[in-house]
């Protein structure tokens, strides 16, 4: 998917491109699967999203952006607690 692709390439030059979600609402989920300590999202084309975390290499200390789900946004909205107005 070129949208995919083209958002990790804004990524991988601005680890912080996305919109940060707030450390209280990271899903327990990705805490527990992936170790999330941050998370970030962006907007996909037709109404998908890139949930995505960062991290320092322990070797090299380069920042990682780590791709952790894709969903639909109802999906993302489910997992997050939002509900429609």
């Amino acid at each position: 998917m070129k949208s995919i692709d083209y958002k990790f390439e804004l990524i991988t030059s601005n680890f912080q491109y996305g919109k940060s979600i707030g450390k209280d609402k990271i899903p327990a989920e990705y805490k527990l699967k992936y170790g999330a300590t941050n998370l970030f999202h962006v907007d996909l084309a037709n109404g998908w999203r890139m949930s995505y975390s960062n991290e320092r290499g322990e070797e090299d200390g380069q920042i990682y952006a780590n791709i952790l789900e894709i969903s639909s946004h109802p999906s993302y909205d489910k997992k997050f607690g939002y509900k429609k107005r």
